[in-house]
């Protein structure tokens, strides 16, 4: 399911930060990514039947699709040339 995708890569940047922390030791990190591990696989509600799934998922997935259009598009411009949109053509 996408949101379960959606809630590891939110979750996934946290536990990265958490293991690599100098101030946490190797076993604290193994219990850290045990942890993680564990919540990806919880069941989770469908974003049909729970509005809040719906809400958050919606939202993420709007600002990074956004924030990825923001940032390729020029990218594209400066380096190939290629310029425009799907319905320009």
């Amino acid at each position: 399911h996408w949101h379960r995708l959606l809630a590891t890569t939110m979750y996934a940047t946290t536990a990265l930060r958490t293991i690599t922390a100098r101030s946490y030791s190797a076993a604290a990190a193994n219990s850290n990514w045990q942890r993680f591990w564990a919540w990806t696989l919880q069941q989770r509600p469908s974003w049909k039947e729970d509005k809040l799934e719906a809400a958050v998922a919606f939202t993420v997935f709007g600002i990074t699709g956004s924030t990825s259009v923001a940032v390729v598009r020029p990218a594209l411009k400066h380096v190939t040339g290629i310029e425009g949109s799907m319905r320009e053509g």
